[in-house]
């Protein structure tokens, strides 16, 4: 009997997986940076409140009650830069197990999830604290 050896295209399959979650991991990122944006715009807006000593007169205009914080950014530049480590770490699991039937740039596939990982964590980063403070 023969053995069967899998679909013909394995290597797109792992590809593909491999790409899609390292476009979850900058999202990821990328909802960090504006949820920081926001909230850094939501700390400079004036607010209007009723006058609570004269009800009959205008509303007093005040500072918003909201302060930016690099807390969230952060943490989702973290999670997202995990995400992307992860699935660097699961493609070169996966074409481990098809390399000799399919050989493929490996090398070139991790490094270019790591560099884009590195680099839009790192202008993430910098967005967010330019935003927050």
């Amino acid at each position: 009997m023969m053995k069967y050896r899998g679909p013909a295209d394995q290597y797109r399959v792992v590809e593909r997986r491999y790409f899609l979650r390292i476009i979850v991991g900058l999202a990821i990122i990328a909802v960090g940076v504006v949820a920081t944006s926001f909230s850094s715009a939501a700390s400079q807006v004036q607010v209007f409140v009723p006058n609570l000593a004269d009800p009959g007169a205008e509303a007093v205009a005040v500072q918003s009650p909201v302060r930016p914080n690099a807390g969230l950014g952060m943490v989702t530049v973290i999670v997202g830069s995990i995400v992307n480590l992860f699935s660097i770490k699961k493609y070169r699991s996966d074409y481990a197990d098809i390399k000799e039937k399919e050989p493929r740039p490996e090398g070139m596939f991790t490094l270019v999830g790591l560099l884009l990982t590195v680099v839009v964590a790192s202008v993430g980063i910098y967005a967010i604290y330019g935003l927050a403070v």
